[in-house]
């Protein structure tokens, strides 16, 4: 048959075939988080050039300290202060006031700016956004931009821009399995359908916490299959260092469908047909001719042209909701009008075109095997080196497949269970295994298994407490603490027993609280008692025994207690 036969065969053949609806799409590669991040100028820097002094809660206290926020958001979205009314307080925070201007804009007070963050999606199929070398999102921007804060020396020596706030918003839907973990200092708060998910207050080193949200559901009023939002608030309010990570097994949402017609003529109308997108969406379209954007061409319908004959037309839907996903057409081919072929114009047989051959149907393209769901897994840290997974098992699935940190894979069944782990990170792979070998997505959970007490020293020789009675203090936290990404917290005490046997008594001179990185160290002001003042200012030379006791724990939930002997002169 000539070739130009054979095309107006193909063409008719096309009339025939079913709508061109977009093939099912994979997760995105990123994801963009868009929210707001707001600059704040420490409280160590006084009033002028036409502003008050430093914001109370930046550069200021120190410690970890939870319940600084109501377990639910207010109506304007942000945390809602749980401290006390006007005029009161915490140990890093002061007052509602105050805290009202974290996350609100306030002039003379903060500067805001737009902020997206690009979550890239990872080779396990998790979302990462991981700026644990330094997060500075308001570097050369903000206050010290104008000229009315000094960038402060960080950690890696560097100059940056501290004491900040961020708000970030997303969405996630609930199907079993999901997590999120962020990782930061200081304050990080995470709420999930409104309701606080993760508490990691206080100015602190890198810290982590992780949402389970098959654990927390009743909590956090959760619908298997609904659409929730995710609201993540971060506050920096200290130097020297800043760092944020985000993991998630997803968030935002997945495209809907887009369908055209298989194929259009010059002078129709096409419509490009939706279906299967959260209703709370907006949607925006484009239409693409042989993949290039069509100039003005921005509505639900597109009229084909003379221009596009010959051409594919295909229509792409972005629906936007707190993040934005995006979907295009199967094409559609515009018949008709096509460009005359140089080898001569076309032979038309004898009783018009000829048909030629039916196309033959498309074979059914096989089920995909079924993605697991995770019912039970250990939480980000744990102290046990025994470690239980369990999932629902699907009748598609002939078979599933477990792994251990990328180690081979076995065959398992649920609940998985392993024991005798080592101290350290690990994560568990689960995949199903249809009866003709076909292997699907895998679910992956990490944790870290840390079942030591924490490592805690203090550091220099003889203490000694200044005339308001304060005494210094350095703790430092082990650089092994949760394999480098770990904290200690907890209290000091001072204290001094005089007396033996059953007439042995104890006597606190003064305590305080203290959080510290892995790796970090930390000052601390325990201020002494009245009476431990007086004790120790009629104490021969002004120099007393006491012995300092550190309480402390780490994010595995680990306990120990320590005590140095130590010369306090006053």
């Amino acid at each position: 048959m000539h070739r130009r036969l054979l095309a107006s065969a193909l063409l008719a053949a096309a009339l025939s075939l079913p709508p061109a609806a977009a093939s099912a799409a994979d997760p995105p590669a990123s994801l963009t988080l868009e929210g707001t991040a707001r600059d704040f100028r420490g409280y160590d820097l006084p009033a002028g050039q036409g502003l008050p002094r430093g914001h109370i809660d930046f550069e200021n206290a120190s410690g970890f300290e939870s319940g600084i926020v109501r377990t639910t958001l207010g109506p304007d979205g942000t945390p809602v202060y749980n401290k006390g009314e006007l005029g009161a307080g915490s140990a890093t925070t002061h007052g509602r006031a105050a805290f009202e201007q974290w996350f609100a804009d306030t002039p003379d007070v903060n500067l805001a700016e737009p902020i997206a963050l690009s979550i890239a999606r990872q080779p396990n199929g998790r979302y990462r956004y991981d700026a644990s070398g330094g997060f500075f999102p308001l570097d050369g921007s903000g206050w010290v931009r104008a000229g009315k804060e000094p960038a402060r020396t960080g950690s890696d020596n560097l100059p940056h821009n501290f004491s900040f706030t961020v708000e970030l918003h997303s969405e996630i839907r609930y199907t079993g399995g999901e997590t999120i973990t962020v990782t930061g200092d200081d304050d990080i708060w995470i709420f999930v359908n409104g309701r606080l998910a993760a508490d990691v207050g206080g100015v602190h080193g890198p810290a982590s916490s992780t949402v389970d949200l098959d654990q927390q559901a009743a909590s956090l009023g959760l619908v298997r299959g609904a659409l929730h939002d995710v609201d993540v608030f971060v506050a920096e309010r200290k130097t020297s260092g800043s760092t944020l990570r985000i993991d998630a097994s997803r968030l935002g949402f997945d495209a809907g469908s887009a369908t055209l017609p298989a194929s259009s003529r010059p002078g129709e109308t096409l419509s490009c047909a939706v279906a299967d997108w959260p209703a709370d969406v907006a949607l925006s379209y484009a239409w693409l001719r042989d993949g290039a954007p069509i100039a003005g061409a921005d509505g639900a319908t597109y009229a084909v042209t003379g221009a596009d004959a010959g051409s594919a037309v295909a229509c792409r839907v972005t629906g936007t909701r707190r993040t934005s996903a995006s979907v295009t057409s199967a094409a559609a081919q515009v018949i008709g009008g096509a460009p005359v072929d140089p080898g001569g114009p076309p032979v038309t047989p004898p009783g018009g075109p000829s048909p030629g051959p039916a196309l033959p149907a498309p074979a059914p393209a096989p089920a995909p095997a079924p993605a697991v769901t995770v019912t039970e897994s250990p939480g980000a840290l744990t102290r046990s080196r025994s470690v239980r997974v369990a999932f629902a098992v699907d009748p598609a699935a002939a078979s599933y497949e477990c792994r251990l940190d990328d180690g081979p894979w076995e065959r398992c069944v649920s609940p998985h269970e392993r024991s005798g782990m080592r101290a350290g990170g690990h994560r568990i792979e689960i995949r199903a295994v249809t009866a003709d070998g076909r292997r699907g997505e895998s679910a992956v959970r990490g944790f870290q298994v840390n079942p030591y007490a924490p490592g805690l020293r203090l550091l220099g020789g003889a203490l000694r407490a200044n005339a308001d009675g304060a005494v210094a203090l350095q703790i430092a936290c082990s650089a092994r603490e949760g394999d480098g990404s770990g904290a200690c917290e907890g209290t000091v005490r001072l204290q001094r027993t005089t007396g033996t046997g059953s007439r042995a008594r104890t006597v606190v001179l003064g305590r305080a609280s203290f959080a510290a990185a892995a790796g970090r160290a930390v000052g601390v002001n325990a201020r002494l008692t009245p009476a431990a003042r007086r004790l120790l200012a009629g104490a021969r030379g002004g120099r007393l025994p006491v012995r300092v006791v550190l309480d402390g724990r780490d994010l595995a939930g680990n306990r120990g207690t320590i005590s140095f002997a130590r010369m306090l002169r006053g």
